[in-house]
This record gives structure tokens, C-alpha cells and sequence, in this order.
């Protein structure tokens, strides 16, 4: 009997034995439950959420629920912040901005930050310096600086808003180059929008580029100007042929003889003499000096979709419209003194308005900075949608040039070259450029004059030796070419 009982005992323990491995044996043979995944929390997430998320003081448990609406709660909040200010940091000193106004202003945004990628610096970006005028009401302005950066040794763009009064000595001036609303004594009220900007790198291989839109208005009736160019100091023509091919694109899909040109090709004999007869008033449609058909759409569409509607031109000069804004652009950077050009050109144009009222001018007398018309201001049929189009394309006339030559390599005598050519760059400045000028007038002179490169230099009667690819550059600045 007592070998029975401990033969019992043997087995119970067994059977408890057996009942505790197949309780592992069955939680090792369960899928395990993977952790949830751990997001990564963005910088960029609000404000309010991050704070919730890593503030000091113990863990907290919120819920999924509860995050997602703090996130909702504080992105409404910073939405609603940006409609109460949407440019932070900056006094708009109580103007009402327009559509051209926030444009300019969304467009120093937009190309500052095509810059500062352009660059690469990790620590150089463009400063913020705003700063309104004395009286509220009378307008603001935004200048933005970048200096010693990886590639531009300086780069500024820069905004004016501004409402004034003409004095005398600018109404005389505007009336002048045939401005009728404008009386010559002066008194009239004005306003005026301009973002220029202006690249100058360390690199004595990668050219300057400077560029500009603005609008000024009086008594109802507005002008519109702009442009780019570039000032190489040393000559690829690769560059410049380039530069010039893709302005002559941007002319040519605003250009609305092209357009009438290309339907005439399509249509019967009498519609194709009918084209020709409107191409033959040079700028017809833009100018308004005859037909005012192919009026583009007022809602300013993207400029880049403006490629394909293009014509096919050849090299060189393209339509009327981009022949008229490289002839100005030649004839404006000149240094008389010097008898040069500041650079190899690019485009440009002034006094440009909107207007269906024909004139009887030749194409002769389209005012240049050499032979300006007193009598009637140039006119368009939408001068604005091709004074948007031409700065939303500067950064893509510009970022090709210098990604190919940051990387040539350059000494001592280059610099030196680089540096006196820069010395014209600022002859032109002070002595001829009219912006520059109506500013000194009474303008803010440090936003005027952040187009001045840093370092330049005059040396007493330096002349190129010939054959050199110094005296290369100065030919093609005497000779202007059509690229």
C-alpha cells in the first residue's frame, strides 16, 4: 500500500509537470504582438501639439483622440493668424495691398528662396530688414540681404510700396516722356510697386544678374517696367546665347502678332493677308496700334505653360515684342563715358501700359534710352500678365549659368578683373540708372543702394591686352550681338 501511494504521488506530480510545459508550450507557439509603431514627430507640427507632446513635467496620456483635435485646434489657430497677418514680421503701415502689390511681395518670397537653395550655404541666408515710411498710410518696404554665401558673395531683393505726391522736378520728368494725366507742376498723388533684386557672386567665372518689375500709377492710368539681365565678366557665349534664347521664348509666347501669325498659316489666302497686315504695325496688338485681338485672360495664367503656345523664331531676335525689349535693354545699360555696355543685356521695358487706343507711330520710334518719344507712352493690351510672366521666369534664365561655372576655377588676376568690371557696374549705377536716381530723390538710400556689389576697385587707365579673354569681353560690350 505505501508503494501504491507513492506511486500516486509520482504520477500526480507528473501530471502537474505535463499541465505547466503545455502552458509554455502554448504561449510559445501564439503569435507574438508586434509594438506599435513610433511616428516621428515633425518640426513642423504646431506649435500648441509640440509643446503637449515633449513640454516639461510628467508623461502625458493622451489619447489619439485628443491629439488629433489639439492638432486641429492648433492649426485653425495658425491658420487664422496667417489671414490676420500675412506677412509676419512686417508693417504694411496701413496700405491696403493690391493684387500686383501681393504680388511682388509673394514674388520675393518665392525667388529668395530659389537663392538660398542656389547657394547651398547651411549658415548664409537672407536677412530681413523691414521698415515703413514717416507718415502711416504712406507705404513700406521689405529688403532682404543675403552676404558671404558659398556662391554670392551678395545677394539683395528688394520691395517698395509706396503712395506720395509727385513733386515738381518728377512730374516734369514723367510728363516728359509722355505721361499725359501727369501735370508737369507737380501736386498729383501717386502710387508706385517695385521688386528688384540683384545677384552678385564671388565667383569672377559666374555673372551678375539683375532684374526687376514695377508699376507706377497716377491719376487712374498705370505704366509697368521690368526686365533681367547679366553682366559676365568673363565671356562664355554659351551663356549668353542661352540667357538670351530663353528670354526670346518668354517675349514670344506674349506676343501677340506671333499668335495672329500663326492662325494666318492655317487659314484661307484672305485671312493670311489680313495677318500680315496686322503684323506689319510692329507690336499691333501690344502697342495698340491696330488690332487688339488674342487680349490674354486677365487671371494671369502660369507663365510656364507659355512655352508651348509659343512660335518657333530663329536665333537671334525673335518677334517684335522681344526685338523692341532687347534693343532697350542694349540701349538703357550703356556707359556713355565709357562707351560699353554694362553687360551682355537680356531684356527690358519701360512706360509700358494697357490701353486698346491705336497709335499712328512707326515702329521706328519706339522709345529707347537712347532716342526716347515725347509724345505717347509705349501701351499693350495686358502689359501686367507680361510683366508677372517675365519675373516668374528670372530664376530659370539664371540658375543654369551658375550651376555650370561656380565651379571654375579662377586666381588672383581674375579677381583683380572681377573687381574693376564691378567698378562699372556702380558707374552706371550713380551716374545713369534712372530707378537709382528717382530714389536718391528722397528715398530710403540703403535700399538703393543694396545693388552696390562689396568689393570693387579703379585702376588708373587698365586696358585688356589684346587677345586676352579680358579684351574678348570688352569687344562684345562695345559690339552688342543679337546671341
Amino acid at each position: 500500500r505505501q508503494g501504491e501511494q507513492q506511486g500516486a504521488a509520482r504520477s500526480t506530480h507528473s501530471r502537474a509537470q505535463l499541465r505547466h510545459m503545455s502552458h509554455y508550450i502554448a504561449l510559445a507557439s501564439c503569435p507574438r504582438i508586434a509594438p506599435a509603431p513610433v511616428r516621428a514627430r515633425s518640426s513642423a507640427a504646431p506649435a500648441q501639439v509640440r509643446r503637449a507632446l515633449s513640454g516639461p513635467g510628467p508623461r502625458r496620456n493622451y489619447t489619439a483622440a485628443r491629439v488629433a483635435t489639439d492638432a486641429a485646434s492648433a492649426s485653425s489657430s495658425a491658420a487664422d493668424d496667417a489671414v490676420d497677418d500675412p506677412y509676419p514680421g512686417i508693417d504694411t503701415n496701413g496700405v491696403d495691398l493690391d493684387e500686383f502689390e501681393q504680388f511682388v511681395m509673394s514674388m520675393q518670397a518665392d525667388f529668395i528662396a530659389d537663392m538660398e537653395a542656389l547657394d547651398g550655404s547651411e549658415d548664409r541666408k537672407f536677412g530681413l530688414d523691414a521698415w515703413v515710411r514717416g507718415e502711416p498710410g504712406s507705404g513700406f518696404g521689405v529688403t532682404r540681404v543675403l552676404e558671404g554665401g558659398d556662391v554670392f558673395e551678395k545677394a539683395a531683393a528688394n520691395v517698395s510700396i509706396i503712395r506720395g505726391v509727385l513733386t515738381p522736378e518728377r512730374a516734369k520728368a514723367m510728363s516728359s516722356r509722355g505721361r499725359d494725366c501727369v501735370d508737369p507742376a507737380g501736386g498729383q498723388p501717386y502710387s508706385a510697386a517695385a521688386l528688384s533684386v540683384v545677384i552678385h557672386p564671388k565667383s569672377p567665372m559666374v555673372p551678375t544678374f539683375r532684374a526687376d518689375v514695377r508699376r507706377f500709377t497716377v491719376a487712374g492710368t498705370s505704366w509697368f517696367g521690368g526686365g533681367a539681365d547679366l553682366t559676365p565678366y568673363y565671356l562664355f557665349e554659351e551663356d549668353a546665347r542661352e540667357f538670351h534664347s530663353h528670354w526670346r521664348r518668354v517675349c514670344d509666347a506674349h506676343d501677340p502678332t506671333l499668335a495672329v501669325s500663326g492662325r494666318a498659316k492655317k487659314g484661307s489666302d484672305a485671312d493670311g493677308a489680313g495677318a500680315k497686315q496686322d503684323e506689319k504695325g510692329f507690336l499691333a496688338g501690344l502697342f495698340g496700334r491696330g488690332s487688339t485681338q488674342d487680349r490674354p485672360e486677365k487671371n494671369h495664367p502660369n507663365p510656364r505653360d507659355d512655352d508651348e503656345a509659343a512660335m518657333t523664331t530663329s536665333a537671334g531676335v525673335g518677334g517684335p515684342l522681344h526685338e523692341m525689349c532687347k534693343r532697350w535693354c542694349d540701349d538703357y545699360f550703356y556707359i556713355p563715358a565709357r562707351g560699353e555696355h554694362r553687360g551682355v543685356g537680356g531684356v527690358f521695358f519701360d512706360d509700358l501700359q494697357s490701353s486698346d487706343v491705336p497709335l499712328a507711330h512707326d515702329p521706328s520710334e519706339v522709345p529707347t534710352a537712347k532716342t526716347p518719344r515725347r509724345d505717347h507712352a509705349p501701351r499693350a493690351t495686358d502689359a501686367e500678365a507680361f510683366t508677372r510672366a517675365v519675373a516668374q521666369r528670372w530664376t530659370e534664365s539664371y540658375e543654369p549659368i551658375v550651376n555650370r561655372r561656380r565651379v571654375e576655377p579662377y586666381g588672383e588676376t581674375q579677381m583683380t578683373w572681377h573687381q574693376r568690371r564691378r567698378g562699372r557696374y556702380v558707374e552706371f549705377n550713380l551716374l545713369y540708372d534712372r530707378g537709382v536716381r528717382f530714389g536718391l530723390d528722397g528715398g530710403r538710400v540703403e535700399s538703393i543702394m543694396v545693388s552696390a556689389p562689396p568689393r570693387v576697385r579703379w585702376d588708373y587707365d587698365a586696358v585688356p591686352a589684346d587677345g586676352s579673354p579680358e579684351a574678348a569681353l570688352v569687344e562684345v560690350l562695345r559690339n552688342p550681338r543679337d546671341w
